[in-house]
């Protein structure tokens, strides 16, 4: 069987601001809750589990890296424009 490789999984880790992503000093953690599918949450616990991490910690990864991206303007949102009458 292959070995698996080690993941270093620093997402929740650091809360310290770094020189790739400033934050200020008083930029702490807050919780609050995520609605996602139960195919979604199935899909992040299985991957979690694959790569030998918490639900929450890949979670968090994920979440975290889709914000860097869209910050580096690599994820585009289509919009449309609606009328209520």
């Amino acid at each position: 069987m292959a070995k698996k490789p080690e993941i270093k999984y620093k997402a929740i880790a650091r809360t310290e601001p770094t020189q790739q992503d400033p934050q200020p000093a008083q930029d702490i953690i807050e919780s609050r809750g995520v609605g996602l599918k139960k195919s979604e949450w199935a899909f992040i616990e299985t991957a979690a589990a694959e790569l030998n991490l918490t639900t929450h910690g890949l979670a968090v990864y994920l979440l975290r890296y889709g914000l860097k991206e869209y910050k580096a303007g690599k994820i585009k949102t289509k919009t449309q424009t609606t009328l209520d009458l």
